[in-house]
């Protein structure tokens, strides 16, 4: 299987464009549609989550509290059975020899005991008290305690919701550039693949083909293999975008092709020969052919015959050596 590099460039912008509004587990486009196609689903589920969570907690701190009153009663219970123990044995006490400090301790345990019986516990009363009214408010507060929690999440959703609805445009294309991504990984493992390549001359240079100045491109997929370099433009268009656009997906690639060539020449000189540069346009439907010259139009399943098809221009080293230099450019 043929190395990657990279992702499908709409499906990236999509991602992080979720990825900022905090939706940081849409890492995928099968993610992405999911989100889109189940977005109401998906909104019910978070606050079914806070309630699911917020029950637990309160049914948590009832369990608490039920554990902790139950282990005070238990010790109150031993207090109170020493202290009956300690003021019958000071009685006996008091009885056959008299003593002021005793009979002091004697008095309190007669007429104050409820009060010196609970007296070690007041910290736990209070803490009882404490968790008894903590309970009291989530339930009494229970709707807004799962809007609060769930205000952050709802708002990361409805912002992502909205970026993917203006940015619509970009899911077909990153369903036509993921099928040629998955087509292109059935290449051998000699073959390098980078997506979403993105290339920068510096300053503007005339393009004497069109007479036109060119500065910098974006190309879905350039491939790199034995049997050269392929730049790769996809196009998941419907029959209809052909009659509405003037764009022309042949001429973006043909361009492309130009500032690569020159922004590689010192490769060239350096690996000592001519490599050839094949420009494709991969349309996911059947389309009729543009007829661009020295651009290869074609569907997703005659791409890697078609790169298969030339004979060895580089040499393992030479690719690994074209890869360094498209990794670094």
């Amino acid at each position: 299987m043929a190395r990657i590099y990279g992702q499908s460039g709409c499906t990236d912008l999509l991602i992080q464009g979720v990825r900022k509004r905090g939706l940081t587990d849409l890492n995928s486009l099968n993610n992405i549609t999911f989100f889109r196609n189940h977005f109401s689903d998906l909104m019910r589920e978070a606050i079914e989550h806070a309630k699911e969570a917020l029950t637990a907690e309160i049914r948590s701190l009832k369990n608490r509290i039920e554990q902790f009153v139950a282990e005070m009663k238990e010790n109150i219970g031993n207090r109170e059975s020493m202290l009956l123990a300690e003021k019958e044995q000071i009685r006996e006490l008091v009885n056959s020899s008299p003593n002021i400090k005793m009979q002091k301790r004697l008095k309190i345990l007669e007429n104050k005991f409820e009060k010196e019986l609970k007296k070690p516990f007041k910290k736990n009363k209070k803490t009882v008290d404490k968790m008894i009214n903590q309970c009291e408010k989530m339930e009494l507060n229970y709707d807004t305690a799962i809007k609060k929690r769930t205000k952050k999440k709802i708002k990361q959703m409805n912002s992502s919701k909205q970026f993917l609805e203006k940015k619509a445009g970009f899911i077909p294309g990153a369903i036509g550039e993921e099928r040629v991504v998955r087509e292109l990984m059935e290449l051998p493992d000699s073959f390098v693949i980078f997506n979403d390549v993105r290339l920068n001359l510096g300053k503007s240079i005339r393009w004497k083909k069109y007479n036109e100045y060119v500065k910098s491109c974006q190309i879905d997929h350039v491939v790199i293999g034995p049997s050269g370099i392929f730049l790769i433009e996809t196009k998941n268009w419907n029959p209809a975008t052909l009659h509405q656009t003037s764009f022309s997906p042949h001429k973006q690639v043909d361009r492309a092709g130009y500032i690569f060539f020159i922004k590689f020449i010192k490769l060239f000189k350096k690996l000592g020969k001519k490599i050839s540069i094949r420009s494709i346009v991969v349309f996911t439907r059947e389309w009729p052919d543009l007829n661009y010259p020295q651009v290869k139009q074609l569907i997703p399943r005659e791409l890697v015959p078609y790169i298969l098809y030339f004979p060895r221009e580089l040499m393992d080293d030479e690719i690994d050596l074209a890869a360094q230099w498209l990794v670094r450019a």
